[in-house]
């Protein structure tokens, strides 16, 4: 079988890049650099719905049964309902943090990068040129904080591994593996010479993908020691 253009979908706004998009049933979430979040009905190929994140440019999204998780500009995670992108809440830390000096030229306030739903949607987790944050969902508070390199790291992506465990990845080339329940970092891999900038993971999650400004794309598994471990890098 070859894969055949079914629908052109063209974005409200002509200049518009977009960041992310994510399929629910028979929707179409886009995010983009311009603060706008579309929610597109893809069987007729029209927008349904379009709200402003109020929070600057869109970074990511995650969705988690009937709330949509977005990683704003401003340091924020702000939380929207599915159906008709009604704000619902916003998450942030509880005081504000200075950028890592060595990225200020490139760097704008708090930004997150990444945002991903973990413990059967009961914690929120983000990344970016602060570390990583992960939330409570139900009590709104900000669980805990992994700072990296002296406060100098920049997280890239998060993914959840486990019930127990989740990774990300940062601009110094590392993964990380840590511990879902306090924080705790368990191992990190260094493979990649720069920036690592996205994770996926395989069905069976016994396989994690990284790949890197470098070109490389590196591949971890879950041995039966219990860990996870560099396998091939291409």
């Amino acid at each position: 079988k070859e894969w055949t253009l079914f629908k052109r979908l063209a974005p409200p706004k002509k200049q518009s890049k977009i960041t992310k998009m994510i399929f629910r049933k028979h929707y179409l979430y886009v995010s983009s650099l311009d603060s706008y979040i579309t929610k597109w009905d893809f069987v007729k190929g029209i927008p349904k719905v379009e709200t402003h994140s109020y929070g600057g440019a869109v970074w990511d999204m995650d969705i988690d049964k009937d709330r949509l998780a977005c990683a704003c500009e401003d340091g924020k995670v702000r939380v929207y309902d599915v159906k008709q992108l009604d704000f619902d809440y916003s998450l942030t830390t509880s005081y504000l943090e200075k950028p890592p000096s060595k990225y200020a030229v490139h760097c704008h306030g708090n930004r997150l990068h990444t945002v991903k739903f973990m413990k059967a949607g009961t914690r929120l987790v983000t990344g970016g040129f602060t570390g990583v944050h992960a939330f409570d969902v139900k009590h709104k508070i900000c669980e805990f904080h992994i700072k990296l390199h002296e406060g100098m790291g920049i997280v890239w992506d998060v993914m959840e591994l486990s019930d127990d465990l989740f990774a990300f990845c940062d601009a110094e080339g590392y993964v990380y593996f840590v511990d879902n329940e306090y924080g705790n970092i368990i191992n990190r891999l260094h493979k990649h010479k720069y920036d690592v900038m996205a994770l996926a993971l395989s069905p069976s999650k016994k396989r994690l993908v990284s790949v890197g400004v470098d070109g490389q794309v590196v591949l971890y598994e879950f041995i039966d020691t219990g860990r996870w471990v560099i396998s091939h890098a291409n």
